[in-house]
């Protein structure tokens, strides 16, 4: 049995049928309420309407059905939101920022290295005006989640970014590099430890502090060696 909005709503075919009924005619709220059931559910036939609502409806809807496309988790859905996005930039979409964050967020949702190539585009064009430092950000974290899932092109580009990135990002990526590997201490790679440590000695306070923090949760959640680069830090 399941519930939609707190009542019992039937088998999974039911609930299914509910759930189109409500992105092909629902208000925005209410098609944020199912993005879970969505979730669960992840049937073919949401696909078309929510990427008919990406095209034609405005932008309260084209911003739930973003969220919706990515809860699908389906790469058919990711060269939807790259066109969408760059769309919207070529066209100078009136109050676009809280849409552009929706179909970036969305990208993270769907494990596959194809988001981790339209998120590298997306990373790429940003300069670092207040608006676009924000868009990165929320673009490191999408790779972060992508990185979590077991993605390992996520994994790559967050490493070159902290090598090559923005120093406005660099301990944010610190820590979604070690969030990466909070469900498996065990495998992290030396070579990444290592870094982690070389950074807590980063002119940059936030970086500093981020990779302090990645050496101390690691090493309350079972790595050895970042318990030991933890232990010559304190003694230095």
């Amino acid at each position: 049995m399941y519930l939609y909005r707190g009542k019992e709503i039937g088998n999974w075919k039911r609930l299914t049928a509910t759930c189109l009924r409500i992105i092909e005619t629902g208000s925005p709220e209410e098609i944020s309420d199912i993005i879970p059931h969505i979730r669960v559910l992840r049937d073919e036939s949401f696909f078309d309407p929510l990427v008919r609502h990406l095209q034609d409806s405005g932008k309260e809807l084209k911003m739930m059905a973003a969220l919706a496309l990515g809860s699908l988790g389906d790469e058919k859905c990711v060269e939807t939101l790259r066109k969408t996005y760059f769309t919207l930039k070529q066209e100078g979409y009136d109050e676009v920022i809280p849409l552009e964050s929706a179909l970036i967020s969305a990208l993270g949702e769907v494990p596959c290295p194809e988001s981790v190539a339209v998120l590298t585009e997306i990373l790429a064009g940003e300069a670092s005006a207040d608006q676009r430092t924000q868009r990165s950000r929320l673009a490191v974290e999408a790779l972060g989640q992508l990185a979590q899932q077991g993605i390992p092109e996520a994994e790559t580009e967050l490493r070159r970014l902290l090598s090559q990135g923005r120093e406005s990002l660099r301990g944010q990526i610190v820590a979604e590099l070690s969030l990466a590997y909070w469900h498996r201490p065990g495998e992290i790679p030396d070579e990444l430890l290592d870094q982690f440590f070389r950074l807590t000695g980063d002119q940059i306070d936030e970086v500093r502090t981020a990779a302090r923090a990645a050496l101390i949760s690691l090493s309350q959640l079972g790595s050895d060696r970042a318990e030991n680069l933890l232990f010559h830090l304190n003694e230095a």
